[in-house]
């Protein structure tokens, strides 16, 4: 987040349009990204430089050395090798093999600054587990000590649950076919696409 915040900063927008900024960098909304970049005469090239650095996310190796050619002559990228050494460090462990970086993945500036991270669960189309680095709280609690913490969304984990039962439901689809040859052709379709019904063959069906 901060070296998002330092390229946006870097590029001419305004300390008092970061909010908006960031928010359409969460939403991945690159036409009202630009537009206000374009309000601040923000040239192209660099508007295109922010948008591609946004829309990048995969592994960590890719990314980052991508992001590292983008950022050149743009802004300071210590930030950039912070990563590459967090990531570099994770190589080899299991939270390495499925750890991906995007840079969308955004938050509020007033609290968080460096690295953000969300926990995701196949089956679940929202984070479990959510945090990163808060520096900017302990500020405002007039301490000079760093802090990192996550949360985690047991409500959601139980969506989990109430899911996997319902996966394990089997699912009645009811259809109405006409009479005659015409329902006998339409019946055959679907059982060669293994939907059967065995019953629909028997006498006085």
């Amino acid at each position: 987040l901060g070296l998002l915040s330092d390229v946006i900063r870097a590029i001419g927008i305004p300390d008092s349009r970061l909010d908006s900024a960031l928010k359409y960098i969460g939403e991945k909304n690159l036409h009202e990204l630009a537009a206000l970049c374009r309000n601040w005469n923000v040239p192209e090239e660099k508007i295109s430089i922010l948008q591609q650095m946004i829309t990048l996310n995969g592994k960590p190796e890719p990314v980052l050395l991508r992001i590292w050619e983008l950022l050149e002559g743009i802004t300071d990228r210590s930030a950039v090798e912070a990563l590459i050494r967090v990531t570099k460090a994770l190589s080899g462990t299991e939270a390495g093999r499925i750890l991906r970086c995007d840079f969308s993945a955004v938050d509020d500036l007033h609290y968080y600054n460096g690295i953000l991270f969300k926990g995701f669960i196949h089956g679940l189309p929202v984070c479990v587990l959510s945090g990163g680095q808060y520096d900017n709280l302990m500020k405002k609690m007039h301490r000079r000590s760093r802090a990192v913490g996550f949360a985690v969304y047991m409500d959601r984990l139980e969506r989990l649950d109430d899911s996997a039962e319902k996966s394990q439901e089997k699912v009645m689809l009811n259809i109405a076919l006409p009479k005659g040859r015409l329902g006998e052709k339409v019946y055959a379709m679907f059982e060669k696409a293994g939907f059967e019904c065995p019953a629909i063959h028997e006498p006085g069906r």
